[in-house]
């Protein structure tokens, strides 16, 4: 796997998210189309999540992303 940054990788999930509604409203939420594309959303949300926590705080494109720890 290759190294994306954590913007590039929010870009990618914001385009397949929309490609995946739109195949969804087309061809309905049952169709392996939409299937498929949400499968691969949800890959790409995984590697969004785990890569998170290793930036405690990142500053891209002048926004300031601060992680909260649950206890």
């Amino acid at each position: 796997m290759y190294k994306v940054s954590i913007k590039e990788l929010e870009l990618k999930i914001n385009k397949l998210r929309r490609c995946m509604v739109f195949t969804a409203q087309l061809k309905g939420t049952n169709h392996s189309d939409t299937i498929k594309q949400s499968q691969e959303l949800d890959q790409l949300l995984n590697d969004y999540q785990k890569n998170i926590p290793l930036m405690p705080a990142a500053i891209e494109n002048g926004s300031r992303r601060v992680l909260l720890k649950n206890n």
